[in-house]
């Protein structure tokens, strides 16, 4: 190994250039004049090929010098001053290179404009990588943490966001995104240590510098409070949106151009060169997020919020603040969002993106934090609706949108919050949070409930939570899944800047794996009979109960689920070698398994919630492409009515009795929808063939299973009569318009003579030389009526 080069600390003075001027510099060149950074990152590769569980570790507090020498001295990330530590160890230890004859000169590159461009342009002498590394961060400990002895202020922290926020939407260098070095080719078969191009080094670094802005001017707050200075707090509340719209921008920018630059057809060699992937992006700006903008801007914002709770005014808007406070949560989900959509993977454990997500929504600093936001939700909204005029008109950016009035479903802890939040948005309309990183929290709680994954970080739910509540929590995040990435606001966003494309085959790919995970949370849930809807939901007034637990929230689950159906037919059907792929990601579960999939989770809910469903999925899918699963979806409504037969020896329980008739006439309303239709197919008497074939023919199935949903309707209305006599007035009411109701349908079935008019068909078709396919199919229709019009007893 060889011997690191030292370079002497710069000394800076008035006759230097302006600070930012400095600091301009030093992120330019390193941004534009060097390919890779001093920084580490680990992968592991299998021997053959890539490796699709691969695990990414990023480690950000080391030298490059220090990780090759494996010398195990770390700065904690949950230290303060962080950036200020990471600077000091770096350039401590420096970095390996022989070239010390231009050590002695490359400060003054990043000092003097003109001595700056002369090295750079002259190849014999220019500082490599590694030295331009070392004197940039050098300079950076210089220009921020100035010694006692110096005479220098350090930038003001307002100073230093701003031009964080210019020199990056000004650089286009930041995003031309190179590969992973190896680090040491000859030791690569047991390191794997691969540097990280200076594009996304310059993430990590002006994250921190952000993260740094934020805690200088928590100080300078601090120091203003002791010293009775007033504090400016309008721009402090302005610091913490500028450094959460930059942050959010660089995630945007940078994984947006690492989905659209993903080549696995050019996958480059292992132990030299390695791509970056979007799993690189995510995970790093994860971990930044998660320890460091995410804490530094909740300091602030706790400031402010308790300067409205002591009645102070802090000249910024209350209502203002509280988005603000929200948002910092919801970048959380934004992040675990892109963790499901964009990364490549099976998701057999949670990565390190979910693991620092997770910890951080539980850990006490963040529960403390949400506690005082939602303390001072009801008393900013209460000051707005009733104290301060000039706000009162101004829109409640938060979640809910409901002016702090009714905590019903609000959650008692940050995690419960976002759980619950989805149910109620599909109440109200409107998006906040990223319902698909939310959904990702969700499965991996569940998947806990299951699999012991506390050596992970993750743990199931609390044990007081009920099995119904944990419903609650839980199940209302199977449909955003199973609507993939058309469900996370943040892919959405990023599609509307153009910053990614929905439609690249990539992204497709990796979106089966997201439809995959609605149906692992389905399997999930038929394992485990402890986690189930309650079936007495119309009793609560809570609307998360509400939707998780009826027939609205089940229904769109079941109409989505019978779309995959469809698509993973449409796949099988198309694929060769009987391995459906599309993309790398294979189908998980074959079109008879999710239908399969379907009718057990109707199943684990109430007849009466099932019967209701049904009829909406009906209407539903009955105008789509989907309309072709209708004959399977009305043959759920089979056990409904068996089972009911079972019941009528209890039907002198006037709920029993009451319910099943609600049952049945619910029945006959989803079969009115199709009888109709198909006694409206032959209005013409003079031709055997219906008004439009090509419909009558979609349906034939459809009629079928109506006709033999009929049948079972009138076995159980034959059985009821040997019953009715011992029934009370209301359900023998009930029964007789029942009675009556079938009665009339059968009337007009015989009216209209739908079973001559069969006939007539099947037999001009029988003479035609050129029918249509599966007109045989006429004869199963048929018979299904007949079976229906005849006495049950028959």
């Amino acid at each position: 190994m060889e011997t690191a080069a030292q370079l002497p600390p710069p000394v800076l003075n008035s006759n230097e250039l302006p600070l930012d001027e400095i600091l301009a510099n030093v992120l330019q060149i390193l941004s534009s004049s060097t390919f890779t950074s001093p920084l580490i990152c680990q992968y592991y590769w299998e021997e053959e090929g890539k490796d699709e569980n691969a695990s990414v570790s990023w480690d950000p507090f080391v030298s490059f010098a220090e990780s090759i020498l494996d010398v195990d001295s770390r700065v904690s990330t949950n230290s303060n001053n962080f950036l200020e530590k990471w600077l000091q160890h770096v350039t401590t230890h420096g970095i390996a290179n022989n070239n010390e004859g231009v050590a002695k000169d490359v400060h003054a590159l990043f000092l003097d404009n003109n001595r700056m461009n002369e090295l750079l342009s002259n190849r014999d002498h220019k500082p490599d990588d590694d030295l331009l590394w070392l004197a940039g961060l050098e300079l950076l400990k210089s220009t921020l943490f100035p010694e006692k002895d110096s005479n220098m202020d350090p930038i003001p922290p307002h100073e230093l966001l701003l031009f964080l926020t210019d020199s990056y939407s000004f650089n286009d260098d930041d995003l031309v995104i190179g590969n992973l070095v190896a680090a040491e080719e000859e030791n690569m078969s047991s390191k794997k240590l691969y540097r990280l191009p200076s594009s996304i080094a310059m993430f990590f670094l002006r994250t921190l510098l952000l993260s740094h802005a934020l805690e200088s001017a928590k100080e300078s707050i601090t120091e203003s409070l002791k010293t009775f200075k007033p504090v400016r707090w309008r721009r402090m509340k302005s610091m913490v949106d500028d450094a959460l719209s930059i942050f959010q921008r660089m995630v945007f920018d940078y994984s947006g151009k690492v989905v659209d630059g993903i080549d696995f057809n050019a996958w480059p060699e292992p132990l030299k060169y390695y791509p970056i992937e979007p799993g690189h992006i995510i995970s790093i700006g994860t971990w930044l997020y998660t320890n460091h903008l995410f804490p530094a801007c909740h300091d602030i914002l706790s400031m402010l919020l308790r300067n409205h709770l002591d009645g102070s005014n802090p000249g910024t808007s209350g209502v203002k603040l509280l988005e603000t406070c929200y948002e910092t949560f919801s970048m959380l989900t934004a992040l675990m969002a892109l963790e499901v959509a964009v990364i490549s993977q099976e998701h057999s454990a949670p990565s390190t993106c979910v693991q620092n997500i997770i910890a951080r929504i539980e850990h006490q600093n963040t529960g403390d934090f949400f506690n005082l936001v939602t303390l001072a939700q009801g008393e900013i909204i209460g000051k707005v609706s009733v104290q301060i005029p000039e706000e009162k008109d101004e829109e409640v950016c938060c979640p809910w949108n409901d002016y702090g009035h009714g905590t019903s479903g609000r959650g008692l802890s940050l995690e419960e919050h976002l759980l619950l939040y989805p149910s109620i948005r599909k109440k109200n309309g409107g998006a906040f949070y990223d319902e698909l990183g939310i959904a990702a929290i969700a499965y991996w709680r569940l998947k806990a409930q299951q699999t012991d994954l506390s050596p992970l970080g993750l743990d199931p739910l609390p044990s007081p939570y009920s099995g119904s509540y944990r419903w609650t929590l839980l199940f209302p995040h199977v449909i955003t899944f199973l609507d993939g990435a058309q469900a996370s606001l943040t892919m959405n966003t990023m599609d509307q800047k153009k910053v990614l494309s929905m439609s690249d085959g990539y992204l497709l790919g990796v979106n089966l794996a997201t439809f995959s995970l609605g149906f692992d949370m389905i399997q999930l849930f038929t394992r485990m009979p402890v986690i189930r809807p309650i079936g007495s939901w119309t009793k609560t007034q809570n609307p998360n109960v509400r939707w998780a637990h009826s027939s609205e929230g089940l229904e769109s689950t079941i109409a989505t689920l019978l779309s995959h159906v469809m698509r993973v037919s449409y796949l099988e059907a198309s694929a060769e070698n009987g391995s459906p792929s599309v993309g790398n990601v294979a189908l998980k579960y074959s079109s008879l398994e999710l239908m399969k999939m379907t009718q057990t989770l109707l199943g684990v809910y109430k007849p009466a919630t099932q019967i209701r469903t049904l009829s909406r999925v009906c209407q539903l899918i009955k105008t789509n492409d989907v309309r072709v699963l209708l004959p399977k979806a009305l043959d759920f409504i089979r056990p409904i009515i068996m089972g009911m037969c079972k019941n009528i020896e209890k039907y002198n329980d006037d709920t029993i009795a009451l319910d099943d008739m609600a049952i049945i006439q619910t029945t006959s309303g989803i079969l009115e929808i199709f009888l109709s239709d198909v006694i409206g197919a032959f209005e013409d008497s003079k031709s055997p063939l219906p008004k439009d074939v090509d419909e009558f023919m979609t349906y034939i199935e459809t009629y079928s299973s109506v006709f033999a949903i009929m049948r079972l309707q009138r076995m159980w209305i034959s059985r009821c009569k040997n019953v009715v006599k011992d029934m009370e007035k209301r359900p023998a009411a009930f029964f007789q318009s029942v009675v009556k109701k079938m009665d009339e349908t059968l009337g007009k079935l015989r009216y209209n003579s739908l079973e001559t008019s069969l006939g007539r068909l099947i037999d001009f078709w029988e003479r035609s030389e050129d029918p249509p396919m599966n007109w045989h199919r006429l004869f199963l229709m048929k018979l299904a009526l007949q079976d229906a019009l005849a006495k049950p007893e028959e």
